[in-house]
């Protein structure tokens, strides 16, 4: 991928709808979108196959998933006074005694405080940015000898970074008093206020000013080696994997799988029993369906328990069987589904698999008792063309997430 490349999918960044509070996995879509939720996440993963093996016309914009926390925003407010706040934005700050006020006493309040101190050094211009932060105390960098090499390292969430010592990155990292990695923009030009903000994925740190205090980095994905790139073995494997995807999909009820989209309850109960499972160390399959109905009938069981009179109860009950049997007369459907997903999670890991290969500024290890062992990065963020350029999570569940959903968030510590 040559600098043409490159910079065809920097343009290609796509306004997505609403702020960036969450983004969801591929496979995800199934659930989230039904029927054109599944054809979108199919296309995505065509574009990706083309992207890798150099057929696109237009570029998917991709950038590193950084494992940082917490997720801030700062810039320009509409009243155009600098200010810091959580990924909400519903308590801005814009002094020190803002910060007291609103994060007090909190597991944020020494991060914020920080944030307003150095951040404006940058001089963002009059935009808001949402970012991902790495450390705000030289407290949490430390030098430690890995692999027999002494490096810098900071561990902001669950992965530890580490680079080695003197280097002109390392000095960088050393010297600054805070250090965050910013993916996502909102546009303020028109806006009053912060109610209607929409993100915009990507953030060109290359405009504002450079601050030794600041270690500000975007999340653009480059491959300055040129080896994510599909073979043609890579690009036939992924494209017969893609064959077996799209009949199944064909298999599938269409009107079940949009009647689970518009069914937040089910939906929501599927996705925390397929989290279940990530935790326990395997993903969903076919051969689970039953198995998950059997985990949603005992959330419904302590739903009805928690009701105080008997006449609730028994209404609520027979509520909750005559959804179960509704259930359990679409297992068929419900194992459908879940090889759905599991279809398209192979294909996007075959993929995250091939953007690995990609060296990246810092070497990345998990923290064991033992030492550290090498671990990748945490995944990828694509930008989906199909639907309003909403960011996608490209991430192995099992060896990332699993890890992540047991991981301490002390981010004062």
């Amino acid at each position: 991928m040559g600098e043409e490349f490159m910079k065809q999918y920097k343009q290609f960044l796509t306004e997505a709808t609403g702020k960036n509070l969450h983004m969801e996995h591929l496979e995800d879509e199934v659930l989230n979108g039904g029927v054109n939720g599944t054809r979108g996440a199919i296309n995505f993963l065509r574009s990706l196959r083309n992207m890798l093996a150099g057929h696109n016309k237009e570029a998917v914009n991709v950038t590193v998933k950084w494992d940082g926390a917490p997720a801030i925003c700062a810039g320009i407010h509409p009243n155009g006074k600098f200010f810091v706040d959580y990924k909400s934005m519903r308590r801005p700050c814009f002094t020190q005694s803002d910060v007291d006020e609103h994060f007090s006493g909190g597991p944020l309040h020494s991060k914020m405080s920080a944030l307003l101190e150095h951040l404006p050094k940058l001089k963002i211009p009059g935009n808001i940015f949402q970012g991902d932060v790495l450390w705000t105390d030289n407290k949490e960098k430390t030098v430690k000898t890995i692999n027999g090499e002494k490096q810098i390292t900071f561990t902001p969430n669950t992965i530890t970074y580490a680079v080695p010592l003197n280097t002109e990155l390392a000095n960088a990292i050393i010297k600054a008093q805070v250090g965050i990695v910013f993916h996502t923009t909102y546009r303020t030009a028109g806006q009053e206020d912060l109610t209607d903000l929409k993100a915009e994925f990507g953030a060109d740190v290359n405009l504002w000013s450079s601050h030794k205090d600041v270690w500000a980095v975007n999340a653009d994905f480059t491959d300055v080696s040129g080896t994510a790139t599909f073979t043609k073995n890579d690009e036939n494997k992924v494209t017969a994997m893609l064959s077996v995807l799209g009949k199944e999909f064909n298999r599938v009820n269409g009107r079940w799988l949009d009647a689970i989209r518009d069914d937040n309850i089910l939906k929501v109960h599927l996705k925390t029993y397929i989290n279940s499972k990530v935790r326990e160390g395997e993903f969903i399959d076919e051969n689970l369906a039953r198995d998950a109905v059997k985990f949603i009938k005992a959330k419904l069981d302590k739903d009805v328990a928690k009701l105080k009179s008997e006449k609730g109860r028994a209404r609520k009950q027979m509520t909750v069987d005559e959804y179960l049997k509704k259930l359990n007369g679409n297992l068929d459907q419900i194992a459908r589904t879940f090889r759905l997903m599991a279809l398209i999670n192979n294909i996007k890991l075959y993929i995250v698999e091939k953007l690995e290969e990609v060296k990246g500024l810092t070497s990345t290890f998990i923290r064991t008792s033992s030492g550290y062992k090498v671990t990748k990065p945490e995944g990828f963020v694509a930008i989906d063309s199909f639907d309003s350029g909403k960011g996608l999570k490209l991430v192995n569940r099992m060896e990332f997430s699993r890890i992540n959903f047991t991981a301490d968030k002390n981010w004062d510590q």
